[in-house]
């Protein structure tokens, strides 16, 4: 790349890349640094979508988050734990329903209606 062709080359609005499968499907493509991971390292994610406007409103939208501090990303945790959690946070909030209203049955209740 000479310096001619150097300067011409300006920076994308936003980095969107595009793939192409082997059967023709067009995907979209962006990378964001969301963070830094325990060990000091930046924290970068992929995220793929099926149309240039979803991948274009996405990344308008992570960028944001992000810059805000507000950004939330996926997280692996089941909806039993998620229940688990929960209910012992509402016994140690109210100590005095613990025994009454959330029992074992209760918890039952809950698993089988969410998962």
């Amino acid at each position: 790349m000479n310096a001619a062709s150097a300067s011409r080359k300006s920076r994308r609005a936003e980095p969107i890349n595009t793939h192409v499968a082997t059967n023709g499907k067009k995907s979209y493509w962006f990378q964001i640094d969301v963070g830094v991971r325990s060990k000091g390292k930046r924290d970068r994610r992929t995220f793929t979508y099926d149309t240039l406007k979803q991948a274009c409103s996405e990344c308008r939208r992570i960028s944001i988050a992000v810059a805000g501090g507000t950004f939330v990303g996926r997280v692996d945790v089941t909806v039993s734990q998620v229940c688990d959690e929960w209910l012992k946070s509402r016994r140690e909030q109210h100590h005095s329903l613990a025994p009454r209203r959330l029992s074992s049955s209760g918890n039952r209740v809950v698993r089988r209606t969410m998962g």
